[in-house]
């Protein structure tokens, strides 16, 4: 897992498999605390405009948007300046006591940092945690 600070976006590729890598390795970005609205199969990352580290974190995530859409490859990653990232039957929820949680008892919004992959131009959730 890399934090979106420590990413270098020279040394982000696209494969032949649409994987965003990091030089040669698939990777899991890491979120900052951010705002969250759960709908649907999807998580919306909600963007502080006043927030340094948000305002890069965007910026990141609007670069690897670019380099799918070089691909011709359909992207929803940003919209309306949110990160839209899709859970799965695979992602881990866990609660404010970081204790592993369904996601029917997950909140449907609020503080959370998160890790997530990209593939085929969507980001897809790894595991996410409640921030009090």
């Amino acid at each position: 897992m890399i934090s979106y600070k420590k990413i270098n976006i020279l040394d982000l590729r696209v494969t032949p498999e649409y994987i965003l890598n990091n030089k040669d390795k698939e990777f899991y970005i890491k979120s900052p605390i951010i705002m969250y609205k759960i709908k649907d199969a999807h998580i919306h990352l909600i963007i502080n405009k006043n927030s340094d580290s948000h305002n890069l974190f965007l910026n990141m995530c609007g670069y690897i948007d670019r380099l799918f859409k070089i691909r011709d490859i359909p992207v929803n990653l940003i919209i309306d300046n949110n990160i839209i990232v899709n859970h799965t039957d695979t992602s881990k929820f866990y609660d404010e006591n970081s204790k592993l949680t369904s996601k029917g008892n997950f909140k449907k919004e609020g503080k959370a940092v998160c890790s997530f992959t990209c593939k085929n131009g969507e980001f897809n959730l790894s595991q996410i945690l409640l921030i009090k």
